[in-house]
């Protein structure tokens, strides 16, 4: 038995197409003891066929095993591996969640669309989650969804953070009326965020938030402050 593990653990860095029936077999007579091997090679194979068959196993009650799904699927580098990521990101299992938005990060701009509708349907905990895959992806079609979730105050901080990530200069206007937000910690977010944009007019804005009311926002405003003068020297 340990002969033929480490020979399927070979054989799962060969990147051979044609063993994704194998796989597929392998994966169905010892899901949990093989199990980790097979759903690697298959995720490197990444053809259709190769998700086809890490489909099956979605339901899978090991959260260990869903985790390690998730990462096949951004491994496949396959479009139809979103929609299976997608369902993961309500999973009762925070790695697993974890799991899928790291692979969304990688394979999400083959299927923005896809990514937008579910943020649009989406339960709060999913998104959550695509907010932050969407920052990652730096798509400028996530741009407008994004700008949109700064009117829902339960997701404010999460798209604040993605806004930045994201890096287009297009959210400065809408992350400066922020600067004037009640709240420090949203005014704060939208700094840093601003910081994140490269925007030729980051020296004022931060100077004028050293004035913040607030210590952590001026502390925040200070160190921008001082790296926007020195990268402009």
């Amino acid at each position: 038995e340990d002969r033929k593990m480490w020979l399927l653990k070979f054989l799962a860095e060969t990147d051979s197409k044609e063993l994704a029936a194998f796989f597929g077999s392998e994966l169905e007579f010892q899901p949990l003891e093989r199990g980790i091997y097979c759903l690697a090679a298959l995720g490197r194979i990444g053809t259709d066929e190769a998700v086809k068959v890490l489909n099956k196993h979605i339901k899978n009650p090991e959260w260990f095993f869903r985790k390690h799904l998730a990462a096949a699927y951004g491994a496949s580098d396959n479009a139809n591996a979103i929609e299976p990521l997608l369902s993961f990101l309500s999973d009762s299992s925070q790695q697993v969640q974890s799991a899928a938005v790291e692979s969304l990060s990688k394979i999400g701009n083959k299927s923005p669309k896809l990514l937008i509708e579910k943020l649009k349907s989406g339960s709060r905990k999913e998104k959550i989650n695509l907010i932050r895959v969407m920052g990652q992806l730096r798509n400028e079609s996530f741009l407008t969804p994004l700008l949109e979730i700064l009117n829902n105050k339960d997701l404010l901080f999460f798209s604040i953070d993605a806004l930045g990530d994201l890096g287009f200069a297009q959210a400065e206007a809408p992350l400066r009326k922020l600067l004037k937000n009640d709240v420090w910690f949203n005014r704060l977010n939208a700094l840093e965020a601003l910081a994140k944009l490269n925007i030729q007019g980051i020296v004022q804005i931060s100077s004028e938030a050293i004035q913040d009311e607030n210590d952590m926002v001026r502390n925040s405003a200070m160190r921008i402050n001082a790296l926007a003068k020195s990268s402009v020297q």
